[in-house]
């Protein structure tokens, strides 16, 4: 019995300070009559690598299709303390560039230059007013 005692005693202390996962997600819906890829950035610039790995990456995993919903991917451990403390302003930047704007421009360009179609900017409170959600609607 008191062995029982010491495991769950020691169970809930470890528990306790367990980081907490983040459960919470930004959906980005694509209302528009074209593809789109989104970029996250904790400022006005996008802050990625234009290697052609990372491109690949981008292109397969942050791509929209046309009347679909996709969730932002490598959430941070706790969207408040990222968005307050990680962005410049406590605003988080969502950036959308259009497949129209890759196929003209290439994806470096794109990056080198920071063309987007468009940005939001949002705080938290940005956030939970439109339940996590992003709707694009085209330009």
């Amino acid at each position: 019995m008191k062995k029982s005692f010491y495991f769950v005693a020691i169970f809930i202390l470890f528990y306790s300070c367990m980081d907490r996962v983040e459960t919470r997600n930004i959906s980005i819906i694509n209302k528009s009559n074209q593809i789109i890829y989104y970029l996250r950035s904790e400022s006005d610039s996008f802050s990625i690598s234009t290697t052609s790995d990372k491109i690949n990456i981008i292109s397969k995993y942050n791509m929209v299709n046309k009347d679909s919903t996709v969730f932002v991917g490598d959430k941070p451990r706790n969207w408040d303390n990222y968005i307050e403390v990680g962005c410049k302003d406590g605003r988080l930047r969502l950036f959308i560039i259009s497949k129209d704007t890759i196929n003209k421009y290439g994806w470096k360009k794109v990056i080198s230059n920071n063309i987007y179609t468009k940005v939001y900017r949002m705080n938290m409170d940005d956030i939970k007013k439109c339940k996590w959600k992003v709707i694009f609607y085209g330009k």
